[in-house]
């Protein structure tokens, strides 16, 4: 039983030390960017199917040249820099499989964007979106 106290005890107190070397965000000293977006959906045979509008809030750490969707890091980053900032992404739910591909373009504060949608169900086939957006810093 001392043994596993004077464990608990060494591992309480050396704690903050390995935590000391971690980056913790400092989202109120980030750029904050809102882009208002609207993105079109086609079916397998080109067909507009869909229309849907809807804003992003990202959050730019420029100083260590890192993006997070509201507080959620974006972690496939292929470009960050003063003109613009890309990013592949995936979401996987309960029945398909989305991947995108974004592009934010800091000079124009546009947002573009490529999705792939594949369904679990083939009733549903493949699908891609088209997303065109107009961004500013709030």
């Amino acid at each position: 039983m001392k043994k596993l106290l004077s464990a608990l005890i060494i591992i309480c107190n050396l704690a903050p030390y390995a935590a000391a070397n971690q980056y913790y965000p400092e989202f109120d000293k980030m750029k904050t960017m809102r882009c208002d977006i609207v993105e079109t959906t086609f079916d397998a045979n080109d067909k507009e199917i869909a229309v849907t509008g809807y804003f992003r809030i990202f959050r730019l750490d420029d100083e260590n040249k890192l993006l997070y969707l509201q507080k959620n890091f974006i972690n496939n980053l292929t470009a960050y820099d003063d003109e613009k900032i890309t990013f592949n992404d995936e979401t996987l739910t309960d029945n398909s499989i989305i991947r995108i591909q974004a592009q934010i373009d800091r000079k124009q504060m546009k947002y573009t964007s490529s999705s792939y949608i594949e369904y679990d169900d083939s009733n549903f086939g493949e699908q891609k979106s088209v997303g065109i957006g107009e961004c500013k810093y709030i």
